[in-house]
């Protein structure tokens, strides 16, 4: 804006100087119609310059500075130009990326929704498994279904006794306390898994 602003500047000023001299050295003509009713009338200089002197000859420096500054907007225009397309390419780069990246978040929804699904449903397995075998133990003698137990880890252990009726639960537990202190301590593992178990359920 400045440049343009610049060049209009030159411009006039160079118009008016070329005019100036060229009605100065006579290679410009005064034309206008006689004054009408004695009317004075300003004389209307003619545009029209002698055809044996070009206008910017007469200053070769300020012609070179118009050229040079022609140049530099065109210079500039050309890296304007430029610039356009390489954001106009970015733009397109942008909205590519940004396309694919919303394909990439919608698919991750998809397989999480799915694996969340699959979780549930495998819980909702293990629940009716832990549920069978809480019915076998039930019935069998304490004693045999604690020392059966006993194998097993005590997160596994109260998972089954959860579902084991309370009056079977505390019959296994006694068995397992009957045979010492190793069934004592291993007694004492379930019910501590079982507290574990019972504070998850209720969520604290």
């Amino acid at each position: 804006m400045k440049t343009l602003f610049l060049l209009v500047s030159i411009l006039l000023a160079v118009s008016l100087s070329v005019l100036s001299a060229l009605l100065a050295r006579g290679l410009m003509a005064w034309s206008g119609a006689p004054p009408a009713s004695g009317e004075k009338t300003a004389a209307v200089p003619s545009l029209s310059p002698a055809p044996s002197a070009p206008a910017f000859a007469v200053f070769p420096e300020q012609a070179r500075l118009i050229e040079e500054i022609l140049a530099g907007l065109a210079e500039e225009r050309r890296q304007y130009q430029k610039k356009l397309q390489e954001l106009a390419e970015q733009e397109s780069k942008f909205q590519e990326r940004k396309i694919i990246l919303e394909r990439i978040e919608l698919q991750v929804k998809e397989l999480q929704s799915k694996l969340e699904t699959r979780i549930v449903e495998l819980e909702k397995a293990e629940a009716a498994n832990f549920k069978r075998l809480a019915e076998m133990y039930a019935k069998m003698d304490p004693q045999g279904a604690s020392n059966l137990l006993e194998q097993m880890e005590p997160e596994r252990v109260a998972k089954i006794l959860a579902f084991v009726p309370d009056r079977q639960a505390a019959a296994i537990l006694d068995a397992a306390v009957a045979r010492g202190d190793k069934g004592k301590s291993v007694a004492g593992s379930w019910s501590d898994a079982l507290r574990r178990l019972n504070r998850q359920g209720r969520g604290t």
